[in-house]
């Protein structure tokens, strides 16, 4: 049986089961520019602003973060604070577009290797990036933070059905 729409079985106005609602893909390619933008692209930065080990990795977690406080507070809440945001919509996008990701372990699995990854690209680049775990480590607590945000709108995939996406 034809519907309105045109195609069997579905009415106009309804998505197809399964089927991320029609802003995701759009948001999700937006997203995943940006991500590349702040994180891959070079940063030079001037002599003056430079610190001493600046280029080298950090490899012990929140090491220098109670000096950055006390020096230069805005900057390092900046630092810490952007990181978490930067994640954010990963978290929050990653249960509309793959199905199988259900479990706030997943998205943090997901968004913790996606920021290894990202490290490890910076970690090649030592005079316009500087790797940090700290960063891999925040990064992936804004993965979880978008996680939780979805399951506070509502949103919950049932697996065991054949509709869309359930919103309890």
């Amino acid at each position: 049986m034809r519907s309105v729409g045109g195609r069997a079985g579905i009415d106009r106005g309804q998505r197809q089961p399964g089927r991320p609602s029609g802003w995701v893909g759009p948001a999700a390619l937006v997203y995943i520019a940006a991500l590349a933008l702040v994180t891959l692209l070079p940063t030079r930065w001037p002599s003056w602003a430079r610190s001493p080990g600046s280029g080298e990795p950090k490899l012990v977690p929140f090491d220098g973060i109670l000096a950055g406080l006390k020096w230069a507070p805005l900057t390092t809440l900046t630092d810490l604070f952007g990181n978490v945001l930067l994640f954010t919509p990963l978290g929050f996008l990653l249960p509309l577009l793959v199905p199988a990701v259900r479990r706030w372990w997943q998205a943090l699995a997901v968004g913790a290797g996606v920021s290894l990854l990202i490290e490890l690209y910076q970690l090649g680049r030592p005079a316009m990036r500087e790797a940090s775990v700290t960063d891999i480590l925040m990064n992936a607590l804004g993965t979880v933070l978008g996680f939780a945000a979805l399951r506070l709108a509502g949103y919950r995939r049932d697996s065991s059905s054949r509709r869309t996406p359930r919103w309890r």
